[in-house]
């Protein structure tokens, strides 16, 4: 199975990577037969570690190289897909995440610039630009706290998600936008991290607006999602 492949490049790699299933409620199909979770997608979630430069969106070769094999991954058992109509291909959306050092309005635009970097990954291993969605949320998700360096450096990272089709993905992107779980760790104690938060929601929000989760080939294509994610 994918995510037990997925944790093995892992371990290979020294990769600090999260892998789960994405799962949804499926539909009654019999009366007897109670509701049962399906599996619709799967999400990746890799610490940036040593992958970028601080401040910088340029990959190492080291990082390169283990993102490659990640990426040959996704775009592995893809050839049925190009049959299926657009909307019914697997999405793939990629989501970069800083820590909440440094200015909130570079934070955002740093975590948008690696995430793109990693789409190129994924098309050049052979997802097809159409499927690739990006999106930069900087330091306004943490998963951690960032009054430490343990949490800090779990914050810096990038998730990889695919779902089956393009409303999965409108589904997801939307969920996360309201997504309470963020709201454990905050981004620091002092009210210059406050503003920064809020300077950085504020940036995610006016993108979704635009176009949060924008398909590779197009920009303008997801205004009907109202979601944000920029095109490759």
């Amino acid at each position: 199975d994918r995510v037990d492949r997925l944790q093995k490049i892992a371990k290979e790699e020294g990769l600090k990577m999260q892998v789960r299933e994405l799962q949804v409620a499926a539909a009654q199909e019999q009366q007897q037969q109670k509701d049962k979770p399906t599996a619709v997608g799967l999400e990746a979630s890799i610490e940036y570690a040593e992958m970028f430069p601080v401040g910088s969106a340029t990959l190492t070769t080291e990082g390169y190289r283990k993102m490659t094999r990640v990426a040959q991954e996704f775009a592995s058992k893809r050839e049925d897909q190009s049959k299926l109509p657009e909307n019914q291909r697997r999405k793939v959306l990629v989501v970069g995440h800083t820590d909440s050092a440094g200015a909130a309005q570079f934070n955002q635009r740093l975590s948008e610039e690696r995430a793109r970097a990693m789409g190129q990954i994924l098309a050049a291993a052979g997802v097809p630009r159409s499927d690739i969605y990006y999106q930069g949320a900087g330091s306004s998700r943490p998963i951690a706290s960032n009054d430490s360096e343990n949490g800090r450096a779990q914050n810096r990272r990038v998730e990889l998600v695919e779902v089956q089709n393009e409303a999965l993905l409108v589904k997801r992107v939307s969920e996360e936008r309201a997504s309470p779980k963020y709201l454990a760790h905050g981004t620091g104690t002092g009210s210059a991290s406050k503003v920064a938060l809020a300077a950085t929601t504020t940036a995610v929000t006016q993108k979704i607006v635009k176009a949060e989760t924008i398909p590779a080939k197009s920009a303008n294509t997801a205004e009907s999602m109202t979601t944000a994610a920029a095109p490759l």
